[in-house]
């Protein structure tokens, strides 16, 4: 169990965190701050990729974690790479 002194100190650093969350979106539209947490959660998605790429782990806990199927991964990475090289090229 959680002691006193660490509960109230989370506490006051959420109070904290809350209060400059608040302040930096006061006076944005809905818009602009719907635009930034789908900027964020895109970014967030696309270093997830690349970690899963580099140390071959998909997932955060072990119990949900799934082997990536290499051959598999290689025949995809294969497949892209032939529609990459089919499209025509950009004229600068």
């Amino acid at each position: 169990m959680i002691d006193a002194f660490a509960k109230d100190n989370l506490h006051g650093r959420l109070r904290r965190d809350r209060e400059a969350l608040l302040w930096k979106l006061d006076g944005l539209s809905e818009y602009d701050a719907d635009h930034v947490l789908g900027e964020s959660i895109r970014h967030a998605g696309h270093a997830d990729i690349l970690r899963e790429g580099l140390d071959g782990r998909t997932g955060l806990r072990a119990e949900h974690e799934k082997q990536i199927d290499e051959e598999a991964s290689a025949a995809y990475c294969a497949k892209i790479e032939r529609a990459a090289r089919s499209a025509a090229p950009i004229k600068a």
